[in-house]
């Protein structure tokens, strides 16, 4: 589904704060974490997950593989993989770029125009670009670093 509303929906993640809060924990400089997926009771492994992150103080970097494995693999070959990377802003994450790669086909992209406020596919769409807009990697490592002393979040 290339440009779908699955992927677009992806980009359109807007942690909805009443401001951008100050980060009130940081995130490690590297971090590593491999799932592995199984099947049934006995445990048969069927996929596996890599997740990782980088960053520099003022740069990130995160990125989630995902693809089947052993017997599943002959029957269904799969791969999916995320890349976020972006700056470290005074309100958390702020991403400048999302993609997502499937099968080894296409990569599909996003740019994040912070100073024109807009989404850019690289098919040539452009979506309005609110502030505290993540990706769906770049979500996870904005909601790790935030006070969530709120009662509700909206997303």
């Amino acid at each position: 589904m290339k440009y779908g509303k699955f992927f677009l929906s992806v980009l359109a993640l807007t942690l909805a704060w009443p401001a951008l809060a100050e980060p009130t924990s940081s995130l490690p400089h590297y971090a590593r974490i491999t799932y592995r997926v199984t099947y049934g009771e006995g445990g048969i492994v069927g996929g596996r997950a890599v997740q990782e992150l980088r960053h520099d103080g003022s740069r990130y970097s995160m990125s989630s593989s995902m693809e089947t494995v052993g017997i599943v693999r002959l029957f269904k070959e799969a791969r999916l993989i995320n890349v976020s990377t972006g700056s470290i802003v005074a309100g958390g994450l702020r991403p400048d770029e999302f993609s997502i790669t499937r099968n080894n086909d296409k990569t599909e992209k996003a740019m994040f125009d912070w100073a024109a406020n807009e989404v850019r596919l690289d098919n040539g769409n452009q979506y309005p670009l609110e502030p505290g807009t993540q990706d769906l990697l770049s979500l996870f490592g904005q909601l790790a670093i935030l006070p969530l002393d709120s009662a509700v979040i909206s997303i």
